[in-house]
């Protein structure tokens, strides 16, 4: 992938003072659950190609959700048509990298793509921890996955990496009352979705245990 982006960033090369391309692949699971279940497992893969490009103090950008070389080159053309249009910038900052970065920013642990059966393990702990700790019942989702990422530029640099993430989102319930909590990490070992859990049943059992008082007899200043 990272090649035939950087083609094109190279054929542009003349036309344009300055061009860049970053490309994002996130391949997505989530398991939602409610009434203390899982209900809902899903699987998808989701694509996002970001178009820069400039000169002569103009500047252009566009987004397409597409992983299609072809798309993404009548993109770049039709940016280049319209490129002539645009009004200078008077704050325009060329491109400068400082010290070239030899990698994009981003932590991947493989274990959240090999190992998810002790993703789902960590979602029923929260669960239990929020039902020991008072709430009636339970609801939310575990979102996890891998997002993998190319960038290529007029000035050479070609970088490519991936990241790892999850995030659990759970609800705790008791009557009409209800609290959240979340735990997110790009790492297994930072994953604490029992933490989450202890934390949402915790504060749902606060707010019921909190004296109630009508709205009417409160004074309003």
């Amino acid at each position: 992938m990272l090649s035939e982006l950087d083609s094109i960033v190279h054929s542009i090369k003349g036309l344009v003072d300055e061009g860049v391309i970053v490309f994002r692949r996130v391949r997505w699971s989530m398991i939602r659950f409610a009434n203390n279940e899982p209900t809902i497992a899903n699987n998808w893969v989701t694509h996002e190609t970001t178009i820069y490009i400039a000169k002569s103090r103009r500047y252009l950008t566009a987004t397409l959700s597409t992983s299609d070389i072809n798309s993404i080159k009548n993109k770049v053309q039709e940016l280049l048509r319209e490129l002539g249009n645009i009004l200078e910038d008077e704050l325009y900052v060329p491109l400068t990298h400082g010290e070239r970065p030899s990698r994009l920013i981003g932590k991947y642990d493989s274990r959240i793509e090999r190992e998810t059966d002790r993703l789902i393990d960590g979602l029923n702990e929260a669960i239990q921890a929020s039902l020991s700790e008072g709430s009636q019942r339970n609801a939310g989702a575990m979102t996890f996955g891998v997002e993998e990422r190319y960038y290529t530029d007029s000035t050479g640099l070609e970088l490519e990496d991936k990241t790892s993430f999850v995030t659990l989102t759970i609800r705790a319930f008791i009557d009409d009352l209800t609290a959240t909590s979340v735990s997110i990490s790009n790492t297994l070992d930072g994953f604490k979705p029992k933490d989450a859990g202890v934390e949402a049943g915790r504060l749902v059992r606060i707010a019921k245990d909190l004296p109630e008082e009508s709205v009417d007899s409160v004074g309003i200043m």
